[in-house]
């Protein structure tokens, strides 16, 4: 469990593992902008003094280039701007000339950020590893698991009845 520490004195470990809450009652819609649908929540943080938003984006004309990330809303202890600290992404290129899969920007990948970022003072996180997320709706579920985000009122149901059903399905083919 997260202390009242200051942000600074606190790992990116924490950050993510600290209890996190949606307290919306319902879904926010998507707002269409520049080719992408976007939506941002707001975090409770009862442990921290941080305030932290979860954000989602999708590519309006290739659904599959999708973003759930957090974000550590600025000004903060780290700096005085946002510090985006997890990124769970679709396939979206575009890094690279490769067409090769070994190119995680070619496939389901994760953005962490690390204590290098942190040190460096970077925005985003540069370590990238292989996503276990296959679809948007796996990658918010998942995403959630990991930042420790509690959605006591089911604004995400829909995606977790959708990941269920298919690995139902997915069993009933064994």
């Amino acid at each position: 469990m997260c202390t009242r520490k200051e942000t600074i004195q606190m790992t990116v470990e924490e950050l993510l593992k600290c209890p996190k809450t949606i307290d919306r009652k319902r879904k926010p819609p998507f707002k269409e902008e520049f080719r992408h649908y976007k939506m941002s929540i707001e975090l409770t943080c009862a442990d921290t003094t941080a305030k932290m938003t979860m954000f989602l984006r999708r590519l309006k004309d290739f659904p599959e280039d999708f973003t759930v990330g957090l974000k550590l809303d600025g000004p903060n202890d780290i700096m005085e701007c946002d510090v985006v600290l997890l990124r769970y992404q679709g396939p979206h290129g575009g890094q690279s000339s490769s067409q090769s899969l070994k190119d995680l920007h070619n496939s389901y990948h994760i953005h962490e950020y690390t204590e290098e970022d942190m040190i460096r003072r970077r925005k985003k996180a540069s370590y990238k590893c292989d996503g276990e997320h296959t679809s948007f709706e796996e990658a918010i579920i998942k995403f959630m698991e990991r930042c420790n985000i509690s959605d006591p009122n089911g604004i995400f149901e829909e995606e977790r009845e959708k990941i269920m059903q298919v690995k139902m399905d997915f069993d009933n083919l064994q």
